[in-house]
Parts: structure tokens; sequence; C-alpha cells
């Protein structure tokens, strides 16, 4: 039950990069404690090798760090990509229009191959940075979570899509709606 991404590098240089796999999920407010980088643009993981994933999970900023009981009404729109060379991208989430925040639970089935796990930041409701205050990635059945799951996905790498480039649209999509909607 490992988190293959705790400790790991962030490949492009943003604010806060250390936070993003430094296993801390609770200690975060308006001010700290997450990773931020103006949107639209990418936030990369290097695993350092590839492993096979069996799940994936962000903490997009929620505003429920450090014993907050209230949730921020922002929502983020991104998309989650995995790739073996840092070349060649598998989409496996794109939230489209849906924004949303708080824990993302991917599960993958079958399993993916991954040095490389990216989050390109496509919209943020209240201001032009995307914050993540955590990115996880299990080789195998990832602990429970005590916090709230907001999206919970089973995804297949085998009917995701390929990018062959970076992949990331050079504009936003636009406004992001509430996901509960």
């Amino acid at each position: 039950m490992a988190n293959v991404a705790l400790g790991r590098p962030v490949v492009e240089e943003v604010q806060g990069a250390g936070n993003l796999t430094d296993g801390d999920v609770t200690n975060y407010d308006g001010e700290s404690g997450y990773a931020q980088f103006a949107w639209p643009d990418r936030i990369t993981v290097d695993l350092e090798e590839i492993v096979s994933l069996e799940c994936v999970r962000l903490l997009l900023w929620d505003g429920m760090g450090r014993g907050s009981t209230i949730r921020n009404p922002r929502q983020y729109c991104y998309r989650l990509l995995v790739s073996e060379d840092g070349q060649c991208w598998t989409v496996l989430h794109d939230t489209r229009q849906a924004g949303t925040n708080g824990w993302q639970e991917f599960r993958i089935h079958p399993r993916a191959s991954a040095r490389f796990i990216r989050v390109h930041g496509m919209f943020n409701t209240a201001n032009l940075k995307f914050h993540i205050v955590q990115l996880e990635a299990h080789d195998s059945e990832p602990p429970n979570l005590t916090a709230e799951i907001r999206v919970k996905e089973l995804v297949s790498p085998a009917a995701a899509g390929i990018e062959c480039r970076d992949g990331l649209p050079l504009q936003s999509q636009g406004q992001c709606t509430d996901r509960e909607s």
C-alpha cells in the first residue's frame, strides 16, 4: 500500500511545488500548504521510475485545511494524464466543464504504467491560480480517506485518449460549473 508519489519531484518550477507530494493533507489554508500556478498550465510529478498504478488521488484546494469545516465554493476544471516517457500521454480524466474541488479519486483498471503524472489546470472560478494541495499515486489498494471524496471514478487507460504531445489546450475551457448542480 504505497503512495509512490510521496516525496517525488515536480518537473515544472511552480510556487509551493514541494507541498504537492509531501503527504500533508491537513496543514493548508488560503496562504500556504499547496502548489499553485497560473492557469492554463500544468504541473507534472516525476515518479522517477515506471510504476504500475492502481489509483491516483488529488486534493484540490477547498478551504477545508487546518480544521476548517466550511467548504469554499470555488470550482476547478482540469485534466489528469499519465505517461511512461513524458512524450505520449494517456488522458485519465477531463473535467470538461464540470468543476469541482476537494478530494478526487481515480481507480485505474486495468492498471496504467506510468513514470509521469500531469495535471493540466484549466480554470478556477475564484481567481487566476490553480491550487493543488496533494497528489497521491498508489501501486496497490490505497488507504481509506477520512475526508469526503468529491469525485470518485473508475477509469480505463485502454478507453482513454492518447496524446503524443503536451496535450495542454492553448486556452482555458471557460467557465466551470459546480459538478453537483
